[in-house]
């Protein structure tokens, strides 16, 4: 799995490929546990890309609610986007987005959280 980050504004996009099973959901939660700090000291969003996650396991599953509860004692902002449809129907089965909102593409998911990341992202 590859991770890689963008910062629109004052939004950053981080972007995950491959799969995220066991092995890499242990990565992933570093990755973006290190992200969610780096927000909070300079008040910025994140946008979780998963886009171009073809699996998430279990493991995943558990790093992402972990990342999501430490975001919200943290009082910060947090959304997932384009999930593939095997993703979203995990996340789904799973009620992760009963926690965390979810947006079909990285456009929508910029617009909700800040005018000026998506601004940014338009004049990309």
């Amino acid at each position: 799995m590859e991770i890689e980050s963008q910062h629109f504004a004052d939004t950053v996009v981080l972007s995950a490929h491959g799969r995220v099973d066991d092995e890499a959901s242990e990565q992933l939660k570093g990755a973006l546990l290190a992200q969610v700090d780096t927000c909070e000291a300079e008040g910025e969003r994140l946008v979780i890309d998963l886009g171009e996650v073809e699996y998430i396991s279990s493991g995943g599953l558990r790093a992402l609610m972990m990342v999501a509860k430490r975001v919200h004692s943290q009082d910060a902002v947090m959304v997932v986007a384009r999930p593939s449809s095997v993703v979203r129907e995990i996340l789904e089965i799973s009620r992760f987005h009963l926690m965390i909102r979810m947006f079909d593409d990285i456009p929508a998911a910029l617009a909700a959280l800040s005018p000026q990341a998506a601004e940014a992202y338009g004049a990309r």
